[in-house]
């Protein structure tokens, strides 16, 4: 009944803090992503051996409006959409890490929270799913129609 997910960033170019932040988001956004998309309605349109419809919806899906979804998901959770964390991340870095040699968990601690609130999106994206996928349900069903 569970799942479990491990993220794994590793590329000593950049910063550790930007690669997790990112990775993070993305990975959030695969999922809220998947859990948009009208998957029932498909699995049905596959088990019929409807190819060619469910190919159309497939194609339709990818044009939903998924950077709206994301966007009112970032809002919920306080935190920004686009890549305004960055900016935050860029003073960090010219502020602390280069007056380190290297990055603690501490330093870590310190600056994700502000920039990506894992426990806050993580209850949001609990809470939201359903509200989404009904809207996203009739969005779909519009299409359809």
């Amino acid at each position: 009944d569970r799942v479990y997910m491990a993220l794994d960033y590793f590329d000593a170019s950049i910063n550790r803090i930007s690669a997790w932040t990112v990775g993070f988001r993305s990975w959030q956004k695969a999922m809220l992503n998947a859990l948009c998309l009208p998957n029932e309605q498909m699995k049905q349109l596959q088990d019929a051996a409807n190819f060619t419809e469910l190919m159309v919806l497939q194609e339709e899906s990818k044009m939903l409006p998924f950077g709206a979804v994301w966007a009112e998901y970032c809002e919920q959770c306080g935190v920004t959409a686009d890549k305004g964390w960055f900016e935050e991340v860029k003073t960090y870095e010219a502020e602390v890490l280069a007056k380190i040699d290297g990055v603690g968990l501490s330093d870590v601690a310190e600056i994700l929270p502000t920039v990506c609130d894992f426990s806050n999106m993580t209850a949001v994206f609990v809470g939201r799913v359903k509200e989404y996928e009904q809207e996203l349900t009739e969005l779909v069903d519009s299409f359809a129609n």
